[in-house]
């Protein structure tokens, strides 16, 4: 089954890995990745945002006021625009303010915005939390094809709900099993794990992370790296001497912003910034 046709898409993840999304995830296309992984202060809001609740794990965010009306079981939504699209998994209970703050660095370059969220326990239970809020992104995103170009901004779980997404997105397309591991929990880790380290995508990607985050170590990022670009992807490389999990925007914020820019606009996602 073909999914998210004739896109043109882009994913950046926060806990250490990001990746640009898949064009024509049947043929692997073109997708970008960057890895970030901070909630920041970037600029007050310099305009009303309208928020609205698609489920408990989902919230739609635009300049605009419209009604946007979701189908739970298809996730198919009506009133989209052809505007670009971010979709920013935050990181675990991250406030809606700090959620707000990255999703403000898309709207003022006029896109939409869906953020995703995922609970505790939905991460330790993942049969019945992260896998079932994949398999509902990976239904909003094949449902809904008005929006324009697509990015998705994975922070810290968030990377690990877009794994899952490749693992399905997999799963659909050609059967894709690997043999069960020693408990109900690391099964789904691991494979989601090495299904992001072995990419199905094969679009840019660009890596931003710190030498002293205890969380996301550099040092696997960086293998991650190399594997991306041994499958001949071509990516970017940017790591910070010090800066904290998940705060990367706030201590190093002109280079931060610069590298997600410059990454849109290489990967033909923005002609410009405004």
């Amino acid at each position: 089954m073909s999914c998210f046709q004739g896109r043109t898409n882009l994913f950046i993840a926060h806990l250490g890995k990001l990746q640009l999304y898949l064009k024509n995830i049947s043929q692997m296309s073109k997708i970008t990745s960057v890895q970030l992984g901070n909630f920041a202060l970037i600029q007050p809001l310099s305009r009303r945002v309208h928020i609205q609740t698609i489920n408990k794990n989902m919230q739609y965010i635009s300049n605009d006021d419209r009604n946007i009306k979701v189908d739970s079981k298809t996730m198919k939504a009506n009133n989209l625009t052809n505007r670009p699209l971010c979709i920013i998994l935050s990181w675990m209970l991250a406030k809606p303010k700090h959620v707000l703050q990255y999703a403000n660095i898309y709207l003022q370059q006029d896109f939409d915005v869906l953020s995703v969220s995922c609970s505790p326990m939905q991460f330790m239970l993942p049969v019945k939390g992260a896998k079932l809020i994949a398999a509902d992104l990976m239904n909003f995103l094949e449902n809904n094809q008005a929006y324009g170009p697509l990015v998705i901004h994975g922070f810290s779980v968030g990377t690990y709900v877009w794994a899952e997404l490749l693992v399905k997105s997999l799963e659909n397309i050609k059967s894709f099993h690997l043999k069960l591991f020693h408990n109900t929990g690391t099964k789904h880790y691991l494979r989601a794990t090495d299904v992001y380290r072995n990419t199905p995508c094969r679009a840019p990607g660009l890596f931003l992370c710190s030498i002293t985050d205890p969380i996301a170590a550099a040092k696997r990022i960086k293998q991650t790296h190399d594997t991306w670009k041994s499958l001949g992807i071509e990516v970017n490389w940017k790591c910070w001497d010090e800066s904290p999990h998940v705060k990367h925007l706030i201590y190093n914020r002109e280079e931060y912003l610069a590298a997600i820019y410059s990454h849109l606009q290489q990967s033909g996602i923005m002609t410009s910034v405004r």
